[in-house]
């Protein structure tokens, strides 16, 4: 019998390996065996991209900053890279668009920014100011578009990808109060004269430190202890010095009542 034969190819990048052992009875005679394929390469498109905005929360007629970065993470290059974003530029003003550092003088986000080609690992950054429009929702979420193209065996494809959304809430505070009395008229005969308040957050932010204050005409005074916030007692609030409702959440509503007479009238 001719003795065994063992094939220890070298093994290489993208390439499969297989190895056996074997007896051969009764001779005695055993060994392994092994062989590596032919290398074959599976080229992996991935590509990121990444939108922030700063700072996350603005009041109308500020200035915040988008970014959106683009990684080409594959092992080919991208080709007509190319960034759209629509909805950023539906609701602000931007009036530069900076490439890599460098103004893009004719730059349109909604027909999109061209990047060119991007070697494996390149990266690329588009940034610009935005100043919002007066139509601007309180919270905008938006995420910008990649899309890109690239070479393989069958020729030149197509691909796309989303970044992640950027959140940015327009600050918008805002509070209301209403005023009403039981009576028109008032004389020093008559029963005191009851006031009702009524407060509210109108905005999109929390209110700290409020303080309602009311005045009352020169004949009137305020009925000591007459004083209610949401039904509640409050004996020793005098509306005239202020009174103190401490936070007012989103579209929370405090009510508040109070009574006065006329100067000089019976206790």
């Amino acid at each position: 019998m001719d003795s065994f034969e063992t094939h220890g190819e070298a093994s290489f990048p993208y390439t499969a390996a297989v190895s056996g052992q074997y007896t051969a009875h009764p001779y005695g005679v055993g060994g392994t065996v092994s062989h590596v394929s032919n290398p074959v390469v599976v080229h992996v498109i991935h590509v990121v991209a990444t939108k922030t905005v700063t700072p996350a929360c603005a009041r109308r007629g500020e200035f915040v900053t988008y970014t959106i970065v683009i990684c080409n993470e594959s092992d080919l290059p991208i080709h007509q890279v190319k960034i759209i974003d629509q909805d950023t530029a539906e609701w602000f003003e931007i009036p530069d668009i900076r490439l890599d550092g460098r103004s893009v003088p004719e730059g349109d986000l909604k027909k999109g920014i061209f990047i060119g080609t991007l070697p494996p690992g390149g990266r690329s950054v588009v940034t610009f100011d935005a100043l919002a429009r007066e139509s601007v929702p309180p919270t905008l979420i938006s995420a910008a578009e990649v899309s890109y193209e690239y070479e393989g065996e069958i020729g030149r494809s197509e691909g796309s990808v989303l970044s992640n959304p950027a959140e940015l809430v327009i600050i918008r505070p805002g509070v209301h109060i209403w005023k009403t009395a039981d009576r028109e008229v008032l004389t020093a005969d008559d029963h005191p004269v009851r006031y009702h308040l009524r407060v509210e957050n109108t905005g999109n932010v929390p209110l700290a430190n409020v303080v309602v204050t009311d005045t009352l005409p020169p004949q009137m005074e305020y009925l000591p202890g007459s004083t209610q916030i949401d039904n509640g007692s409050s004996a020793h609030i005098d509306p005239m010095n202020g009174i103190f409702l401490g936070t007012l959440e989103i579209e929370q509503t405090v009510e508040i009542q109070f009574y006065a007479r006329v100067k000089g009238s019976p206790k």
